[in-house]
């Protein structure tokens, strides 16, 4: 089990890293073409390029978009394998056209078409490997000064786990700190159980003219007591609101409301117009259905001679 998450994890941090550089190779590209649009020759985007910075050619980066373009389109059409689609012997019965491939063509089969050296295609996008980098460690550089991280970028994800680590804590012990609220408003509210009960039995007494003197003082120390816990209640309601309306939770609540009502008039509106195609319906006369009946036996009819006619047409033709 340990194996197999060691592996997971492995797997995600390798996926991650494809993605960030696939997020910058497709930027780096962006920015290029973005560069070079309007030019009206070749001599002019080279002149472009290397205006911005920009340290390859104009055909190295159309090279390196051609060979994305392909690889992303041959791995969408690497669907899984359907179990219909191997015969008793263990040969594959793929066909062009069939359910792994509905475009009639294969992954494999376009990058053979497309890049039939893969070799030199990479050599060539390779040149862009410096631009990536430097990109890369911009971004890093960008999200260590979005976390005041003053080290090296070299430490910076030690740096961002221990502030992730951190937040948790906190999260934790938030957490922690409302769930000990929780438990103190389910005693005041025992407790306001068992206040209530012996008001109750006080004022029964009372009514019974039995220790009225002895009652009194109980009840003026009960009633102080609840209102004391009364208070308490209420601060605890007020860190609860403050805790849960504030800055950061009130933008979604609106949204939510604003959502809701939206939904509400639509609702009523679909209301309204089926109401109405009922009250229109309701205000038929009674001569309306029965031409809408009459309508439907004379279609019947049409129909059935149709047919009849079709098979009459049909058995001459035989004889001739």
């Amino acid at each position: 089990m340990n194996e197999a998450k060691r592996r997971i994890r492995q797997e995600h941090f390798r996926y991650l890293e494809q993605q960030g550089l696939l997020e910058q190779l497709e930027g780096l590209l962006n920015d290029a073409f973005a560069c070079i649009v309007g030019t009206d020759s070749d001599k002019a985007a080279e002149k472009a390029l290397r205006r911005q910075g920009f340290l390859c050619a104009q055909h190295v980066y159309q090279a390196a978009y051609d060979h994305l373009q392909v690889a992303k389109c041959a791995q969408r059409m690497w669907l899984p394998q359907c179990p219909s689609a191997i015969d008793s012997s263990g040969a594959s019965t793929e066909t062009a056209g069939s359910t792994s491939h509905l475009l009639g063509i294969t992954g494999h089969q376009l990058l053979a078409t497309h890049i039939p050296d893969r070799a030199i295609s990479q050599k060539g996008c390779r040149a862009l490997l410096p631009e990536i980098e430097h990109r890369l460690q911009a971004k890093a550089q960008w999200l260590a000064d979005v976390c005041e991280h003053q080290g090296p970028i070299a430490s910076l994800p030690q740096h961002l786990a221990v502030q992730v680590a951190a937040a948790k804590g906190g999260q934790l012990e938030l957490v922690q700190q409302w769930q000990q609220q929780q438990q103190q408003s389910q005693a005041y509210l025992h407790l306001l159980n068992q206040v209530l009960t012996t008001l109750t039995q006080l004022v029964q007494d009372h009514l019974l003219g039995q220790q009225q003197a002895s009652n009194k003082v109980q009840q003026t120390w009960l009633t102080a007591h609840s209102q004391t816990l009364f208070s308490k209640l209420k601060v605890i309601e007020k860190q609860l609101l403050v805790q849960t309306y504030n800055s950061e939770t009130m933008p979604a609540l609106h949204k939510l409301d604003d959502h809701l009502t939206r939904a509400q008039r639509k609702l009523d509106a679909r209301d309204e117009k089926a109401t109405a195609r009922l009250y229109q319906f309701d205000q038929l006369q009674p001569e309306f259905l029965e031409l809408t009946n009459q309508y439907r036996d004379l279609q019947e009819d049409l129909d059935h001679a149709t047919f009849t006619l079709h098979e009459f047409q049909k058995a001459a033709a035989d004889q001739i």
